[in-house]
């Protein structure tokens, strides 16, 4: 029997184990003879000897209940292969791989946990696996994007800053708890004792202190003598920053406005990383229980996310891409999704018609997930996109001339309080032009410009009462269109600085 090749093959026929048969047939089987690798009979100290011998062509295996995948502090410089694998459990941490690593098509019974800094040089395909347990992704730096799509997470799903280079996590399901969250580092030196806080654990590292009695002193001296020379340089610092003080005034004053602009739309924390990053592929994902989901400081600013359902998910400081005209650096534009960032790019009307549906019911949809969020201000924009998709799936003068339209370029669909306002204002500066030149006499135009005033908050006004013809016509647009601003203006606030 010796002689005799493994029969094992994949389910797609693409792989034949060719390994001689050492065991006696496969309980149950009948006409198939499998080595001892596929007939559940591998052990830990054969898998280490595996590892050893630099053989990672571990298709099929079946590891029992006792035997778990551990890889720690090891550099694996061949390709490992564990497709259509059952798996008891994987653990790795602070181990480097420089070629492929695929577990697709296989099943993992217990936990998976990768963590420890551990780096994947090239490809890492999870494709089409179940994991019935918990899965953890924990500081793992992928070269490539990884490849989670089609998968299935019955456990609880944790991930910390591992995914800068991007993920496919296109029609995976999550049946419990998922969360994607970011890490911050924070060293304090004091002393001889060495504090490291990461994704909230604290780790707590002290070193005695074993000092000769001499060193001791040196180090006090020296430290004495830095003190003095700080005292002496104090004063030349002062001086320095009291001359310097005009400046920093000028100088601040220029900057603050611009500093509160980007500091709505651009978040950079020195030591804070996103857990996502890079080209995310989110379609079709499935989350069974949403309410156990939290998405943390990940950035969705490559992410695609059709029909994605986010309700339910509690989302914290997400940062999406910008859509908009590049007016006063940027500060105009609004939230959006990767998706229509895509899709605008193209220039092709007729495509960005057709896919204006699918773009409307995702902005809807995360429109309805920030409100439940309570965040409105991201609501807005989301409900923006919304209302703009809907307007490209009509024609032309549906487009340009309908009243949704009219609606969305006075107030931005009573989203925009500042464009409500500079609309109410410059309605009034048009009727004070239009009545100057009525009457062909400029001398008045402050005067007509107060009346405009009066007439759209319905005060009372002379020019109705001296004027009739057109001027009256002009009165009348004012007395209906300026009530409305006014309620747009309220609305638009209401929409911006509600609690409930």
């Amino acid at each position: 029997m010796s002689d005799e090749i493994c029969t094992y093959q994949t389910p797609d026929g693409k792989f034949f184990c060719q390994r001689k048969v050492l065991n006696s047939r496969r309980p149950g089987s009948i006409g198939n003879n499998f080595c001892r690798y596929h007939n559940g009979g591998i052990e830990q100290n054969t898998f280490d000897k595996l590892i050893e011998q630099k053989d990672g062509d571990w298709f099929g295996f079946e590891f029992g209940s006792d035997i778990c995948i551990k890889i720690i502090g090891k550099e694996i410089d061949f390709p490992i292969n564990l497709n259509f694998a059952d798996i008891h459990e994987i653990q790795i941490s602070e181990s480097t791989f420089r070629e492929n690593f695929l577990i697709e098509d296989a099943h993992i019974r217990g936990s998976c946990k990768l963590s420890g800094k551990s780096k994947f040089c090239k490809n890492a395909s999870f494709q089409r696996s179940i994991f019935d347990a918990g899965f953890r992704v924990q500081r793992i730096e992928f070269s490539e994007k990884p490849n989670f799509s089609f998968c299935e997470f019955k456990g609880a799903f944790l991930t910390n800053d591992s995914f800068s280079a991007g993920v496919d996590l296109s029609n995976t399901i999550f049946h419990e708890s998922v969360r994607f969250d970011s890490t911050r580092d924070i060293t304090i030196q004091a002393e001889s004792v060495s504090v490291s806080i990461v994704a909230g654990s604290v780790t707590l590292t002290v070193s005695h202190n074993n000092e000769k009695w001499y060193s001791l002193v040196r180090r006090k001296a020296i430290a004495l003598q830095r003190s003095i020379f700080a005292f002496f340089i104090l004063g030349f610092k002062r001086i320095r920053s009291f001359l310097n003080e005009i400046f920093r005034k000028v100088n601040k004053k220029y900057h603050v406005s611009v500093k509160k602009f980007k500091a709505k739309y651009i978040r950079e924390v020195e030591g804070v990383r996103y857990s996502l990053a890079g080209e995310v592929n989110f379609r079709y994902v499935t989350f069974l229980k949403p309410e156990r989901v939290i998405l943390r400081k990940i950035d969705m600013s490559c992410s695609n996310v059709e029909h994605t359902d986010f309700r339910g998910i509690k989302l914290v400081d997400v940062k999406w891409p910008k859509y908009g005209r590049e007016i006063l650096g940027g500060i105009l534009k609004r939230n959006a999704i990767f998706d229509e960032l895509q899709i605008m790019s193209s220039n092709d009307f007729v495509n960005q018609a057709y896919l204006s549906p699918m773009l409307e019911s995702q902005y809807r949809n995360l429109r309805m997930a920030m409100e439940e969020n309570k965040d409105f201000i991201s609501a807005s924009d989301f409900y923006i996109g919304e209302m703009e998709n809907k307007l490209r799936q009509r024609g032309f003068w549906g487009r340009h001339f309908s009243i949704l339209s009219l609606y969305g370029f006075v107030s931005k669909f009573a989203t925009r309080p500042a464009r409500c306002i500079f609309t109410f204002f410059a309605l009034a500066v048009l009727y004070a032009i239009g009545s100057s030149l009525l009457i062909e006499h400029f001398d008045l135009f402050w005067q007509w410009l107060l009346d405009a005033f009066s007439l759209m908050t319905l005060r009372q006004s002379h020019n109705s009462l001296d004027l009739d013809g057109a001027h009256e016509v002009l009165d009348l647009l004012c007395r209906i269109i300026g009530p409305v601003m006014v309620a747009l203006t309220a609305l638009s606030i209401r929409n911006q600085v509600k609690r409930n």
